[in-house]
């Protein structure tokens, strides 16, 4: 069958409650697109006829104003034989209503990928004006790790004065429907916001936060209950309790939200501790692993502080395990936490002396223990050249890393002489997987590594619960040595990447000295980094304690599903993303070491690096 005179129909691919969806060809084009026939009642009569197709016309022209890599894109609308049909992008994936009902649920981490990506989606469209009133888990396309919302099918315009609806005309899902829109009331940028978090509830448990066998069932819960509190939920609980709160007007923004989950992708990994405040002596000969819930399991720890619970000013979740409940978030630098009912406790490292456990010298590549990296790949990654990195410059915003002044004219960090560079992370982190690539190109312009050995970030923790941006390549310094004229490299790998099921956590691998805690304890945390819900951050870097850098330098999505070697090879080409992320970071980190050495050497200290110094105060 062919629209509109060129939208050749090939299949259909999905359907609901007024549309189905063709896998379509535009033969003009030369392209696949989607096409969404509009499936209106039998027998209607001709006014609601019209109305109908009035509203798939007003959806078509609200969607195509939206430009944005989380909104299905719309090429065209046509009419054929009375019934209007609109071409979309063609995306290849099946839907979170799909994912959940394969999965039965979503480990909280995809959760919080998905929502930041449906949440900046929203905050676009509420800025333009438009607000999607049927968004629910069939809604959200996924392709990879990518989210786009689809289906803006009831898009109504917040300044409008004509409705699309009438009297006693429901339109959306009553699950993922706001009170307000319920009772008939005005309905804004608010309603998306409670959909949101029922599709995150969703998402993240396997069932909505209200449900019932009858549709008056199902609308009597959305408008007198408490849902459920969400068993795994993680750090995101108090955010669902915040995002169903019965009051509009106390649902946080779509922006807002947006950037706090944003922080699950991009920013360093903060790890709380248990409500309340326990102690474990640092000079203890065998260290204690608090018992965490597999969202907040943390190794190495000899010490919890605590602060007071903020008030919330929404509902929370009503639960009889409060005392029990905590929470992790991972968070970018810069972002603001503005959702107050998150209470946080966070973890202080509290350690001794360093001890490693040296790789096996002939093991295979994992995520679990460590191998000695291949010779060809760690030349890729130590001789970088300098026109590669100086094309890059300072990454052409893939870098989004903060590297800031330290205060105060402390003494200068020096071994052996020389300027030293302090590195406190992990081998199950992420964040800390990314930096690490960064660190060794950086790095590489001022001495030599030795003892590289290639591991992975872990894929699920001592629980059982998946991590976020699991196995992604990188190396480790634990057993790496490195010689420079010009600077020391101090390395604290806090943990492996490897799951104890007894602590919930990851098995211990080095402790810092007490002087290096000492630094951690003082400079990761406010001012450099936004609260004291934040201290504690990894990775972390200490530059002589004339700068300091908390958290990954670039997303760590960049670097997932390649290996070690097409990495390596990438950060040679300027045009990769790899090397725009990779490159620019450690043309960053450059600058920050060069104002370590006095600009030694100049072949590191090049003039796009110095160029970068001026930037770092104000990063």
């Amino acid at each position: 069958m062919l629209v509109g005179g060129r939208y050749l129909l090939v299949e259909p691919v999905g359907e609901g409650g007024m549309g189905r969806v063709w896998r379509g060809y535009d033969q003009l084009l030369d392209r696949e697109v989607a096409v969404k026939e509009v499936l209106l009642p039998q027998q209607l009569p001709t006014a609601e006829h019209a109305e109908l197709a009035a509203r798939t016309m007003r959806e078509a022209r609200a969607a195509a104003r939206l430009n944005h890599p989380g909104v299905i894109t719309i090429h065209d609308v046509v009419e054929h034989d009375g019934t209007p049909w609109i071409v979309m992008e063609l995306i290849s994936g099946r839907s979170l209503g799909a994912e959940i009902a394969a999965a039965g649920r979503l480990p909280w981490q995809r959760a919080a990928e998905i929502g930041g990506q449906v949440a900046d989606a929203l905050a676009h469209a509420h800025a333009a004006g438009i607000v999607h009133r049927d968004l629910k888990p069939d809604n959200v396309l996924l392709s990879g790790r990518r989210a786009i919302v689809t289906d803006f099918g009831i898009a109504r315009f917040m300044n409008a004065t004509t409705q699309l609806t009438g009297p006693g005309v429901m339109i959306g899902t009553p699950q993922y429907m706001a009170p307000e829109q319920l009772e008939g009331s005005s309905v804004g940028a608010a309603a998306d916001m409670w959909a949101l978090g029922a599709t995150l509830y969703t998402a993240i448990e396997g069932v909505p936060p209200f449900d019932g066998p009858t549709i008056a069932a199902v609308i009597t819960a959305v408008l007198t209950r408490i849902p459920t509190v969400p068993e795994h939920a993680g750090p995101l609980r108090d955010l669902l309790g915040a995002l169903l709160a019965k009051d509009p007007a106390q649902r946080p923004d779509a922006q807002t939200v947006a950037h706090a989950l944003a922080g699950q992708r991009s920013g360093p990994t903060v790890v709380p501790g248990p409500t309340g405040t326990q102690t474990v002596h640092a000079q203890a000969a065998q260290h204690t692993h608090p018992r965490l819930p597999a969202e907040e399991a943390m190794p190495t720890v000899t010490g919890i502080r605590s602060g007071p619970v903020p008030a919330s000013p929404v509902p929370a979740f009503p639960s009889a395990r409060q005392g029990a409940q905590r929470t992790r978030i991972f968070v970018a630098v810069g972002v603001v936490i503005v959702v107050a009912a998150i209470a946080l406790t966070f973890i202080l490292i509290k350690l001794n002396a360093k001890t490693t456990t040296p790789p096996p010298a002939a093991a295979a590549t994992s995520s679990g223990h460590p191998s000695t990296a291949p010779t060809a790949v760690v030349d890729k990654v130590t001789s970088v050249p300098a026109s590669a990195l100086n094309t890059v410059g300072s990454g052409g915003g893939a870098f989004t890393g903060k590297i800031q002044a330290i205060s105060g004219n402390p003494a200068p960090l020096t071994a052996s002489g020389k300027p030293e560079l302090l590195y406190i992370g992990a081998e199950y982190c992420p964040y800390c997987a990314a930096e690490r690539w960064a660190m060794i190109v950086a790095m590489s312009r001022f001495g030599t590594f030795s003892g590289l050995a290639t591991v992975k970030s872990a894929v699920t923790n001592g629980a059982g619960e998946q991590e976020p941006f699991p196995g992604t390549p990188t190396w480790t310094f634990a057993h790496a040595r490195y010689s420079s004229q010009y600077l020391a490299f101090s390395e604290v790998e806090l943990s492996t990447n490897i799951p104890d099921t007894s602590t919930g956590g990851y098995t211990a691998l080095q402790t810092p000295t007490s002087a290096e805690q000492a630094l951690l304890n003082k400079y990761d945390a406010p001012p450099y980094v936004p609260s004291p819900a934040y201290s504690g951050s990894i990775p972390f870097l200490d530059f002589g304690n004339k700068y300091v850098s908390i958290g990954a330098g670039y997303d760590p999505g960049v670097l997932s599903g390649l290996s070690w070697s097409t990495i390596a090879g990438d950060l040679s080409n300027p045009d990769s993303p790899v090397a725009k992320a990779v490159d620019g970071t450690a043309n960053n980190l450059t600058a920050a070491i060069c104002s370590m050495t006095g600009n030694k050497p100049a072949t590191a200290c090049t003039a796009t690096v110095r160029s970068l110094e001026p930037q770092l105060k104000s990063l």
